[in-house]
């Protein structure tokens, strides 16, 4: 989450995509409390993300999923004759990412470091995190396509490390399977 608070929304680090919205650059913030408002925008919109998908996806599994023996030993389930991925009389409490105590962490240091004891600068904390501050600006980003039609995206960074991305493709070929279909009576 840090990572892309430090990157105005953008994800250097592992999708090469702008996820987040433009919260600004963080070597522009004069105070803390600027920092923290960018931290609780792109923390907002990604925990917004996550909800509405795990939300999707708990409809999709009510309909795809099912669980007969847990059913069977649920009293709700048993009540109201449901599958226990239909039941939802108690909200799912899955939605605790754990990068909430790492930014947390941060976030002190941060502010003591940088803002409160001024030993070091955003950029240096920019620099020192192997980004380079607004990097969707900055990265020179190209694509090719592989012989065997694979796409690689490459991405050079200011440092000397070169990210390459390459499809799904590429490394796992199409299985001669059929999917299963799902069962539905």
């Amino acid at each position: 989450m840090m990572e892309i608070v430090l990157a105005d929304g953008f994800d250097w680090s592992y999708s090469g995509m702008q996820l987040g919205p433009h919260t600004g650059e963080p070597t522009t913030f004069k105070t803390f409390e600027q920092l923290w408002e960018a931290f609780r925008t792109q923390y907002a919109y990604a925990t917004s993300k996550v909800i509405r998908a795990k939300d999707i996806m708990r409809y999709f599994e009510s309909k795809f999923l099912q669980m007969p023996f847990v059913s069977s030993i649920d009293d709700g389930c048993m009540e109201f004759g449901i599958d226990a991925m239909e039941l939802s009389e108690q909200p799912n409490g899955w939605h605790n990412p754990i990068t909430t105590v790492v930014a947390a962490n941060s976030l002190v240091a941060i502010k003591k470091l940088i803002y409160d004891d001024k030993k070091y600068t955003m950029a240096q904390l920019i620099t020192a995190s192997g980004q380079t501050g607004m990097v969707s600006k900055r990265c020179a980003r190209t694509s090719s396509m592989r012989p065997n039609g694979a796409m690689t995206t490459t991405m050079p960074m200011a440092s000397s490390r070169i990210f390459t991305r390459t499809s799904l493709a590429a490394r796992w070929p199409r299985s001669p399977i059929t999917p299963v279909v799902p069962y539905s009576p």
